[in-house]
């Protein structure tokens, strides 16, 4: 055999091998931009939460346990014990570096991020809260259960006013609400919107899209609407649009999605919204000029929730049954490849 043709057969061994490199490799790679961290609960997930830095995150479960974490590392940091409340949902307060957790029958707590302990616990108002926001000054905080919203004002020493309820006009159920400048918005899943003066109790507005309303998201300025309904046209399928809040208007259709939406995150300053559909890859949109979609790698897992976005540590986390999931390098990983 000539010299030529050893080096040709001796060489395609090499580039087998240099191929096989290159995909363990990308595997690799692709495995290190997810992490399911284990979050030791003994009992099934209620709600996650980044904290204010975003460089860690607050888990609750049914073992009546608040675990706080740090994301990066994936170290667990500190657990307290609730007692016998289970907590709903939190709240962040950025500037005082506060946690606030509710739980269903409306007991609050307090916690100190720097000292990771409860500073003060508030009796229950006996009301199924579900969900708890803070307004954009941090002065006031609302609560929801499924038929009203509640108001507080925040006090300076950890804790809150008597509730306000505005229930002049009630939806078919709460499905959303957020603070938009001295307004808060509750949307109904009848379709209704009701703008309130939050501060007054009074009822300011109010617009009807003539349609149910799945789930929906409200952009931190308040001037647009993103919700999702089932496709009429089309079993199992839902559809995602776009209104324009500031002219009470439609706006586009953005696209849809196999299966209920079970929750969206808008990333404002990237212009992109993420949505998790029950049957249907985690998918993510691109929101400026003509709306392109894609799937993100493999998260192929029906039943995400708690979709939230740390721009500190470009990640973006959610819990997928009890799990808590990380996908890294989201920005640049997942949103560029929209552009």
């Amino acid at each position: 055999m000539s010299k030529t043709k050893i080096l040709k057969w001796a060489g395609i061994p090499l580039v087998l091998l240099f191929a096989t490199l290159i995909v363990i490799i990308n595997v690799r790679s692709e495995k290190e931009r997810s992490t399911t961290i284990n979050n030791s609960h003994y009992g099934s997930l209620t709600t996650i939460e980044l904290l204010p830095d975003e460089t860690g995150f607050v888990s609750a479960a049914f073992d009546y346990k608040i675990k706080f974490w740090d994301l990066e590392q994936q170290k667990h940091l500190k657990t307290i014990d609730s007692k016998v409340r289970v907590i709903e949902d939190f709240a962040q307060l950025k500037k005082a570096n506060t946690i606030i957790g509710v739980a269903s029958e409306g007991t609050f707590y307090f916690m100190d991020i720097n000292e990771l302990e409860i500073k003060n616990t508030l009796d229950p108002l006996y009301y199924p809260i579900e969900e708890i926001i803070v307004s954009g000054d941090e002065s006031y905080l609302a609560a929801r259960t499924a038929e009203v919203v509640i108001i507080f004002e925040l006090l300076n020493d950890m804790n809150l006013s008597d509730p306000v309820f505005l229930d002049d006009v009630r939806h078919q159920r709460v499905q959303n609400f957020a603070f938009r400048d001295d307004q808060l918005i509750s949307i109904g899943s009848e379709g209704n919107l009701f703008f309130w003066d939050y501060k007054l109790a009074e009822l300011v507005s109010q617009l009807n899209l003539n349609q149910g309303i799945q789930h929906s998201e409200i952009s931190e300025d308040g001037s647009r609407l993103i919700l999702s309904y089932p496709e009429p046209s089309a079993n199992n399928f839902s559809t995602i649009e776009q209104w324009d809040l500031s002219n009470a208007s439609f706006d586009k259709t953005i696209g849809s999605c196999e299966g209920n939406v079970l929750d969206m995150l808008l990333i404002d300053k990237k212009d992109s919204l993420v949505v998790s559909c029950s049957d249907s890859p985690l998918s993510i949109f691109n929101l400026s000029g003509d709306v392109s979609e894609r799937n993100v790698w493999d998260e192929r897992k029906p039943g995400i929730r708690d979709l939230s976005y740390s721009e500190t540590r470009d990640a973006l986390i959610y819990r997928y049954d009890d799990n808590i999931d990380v996908i890294w390098d989201f920005s640049s990983a997942h949103l560029q490849k929209l552009l």
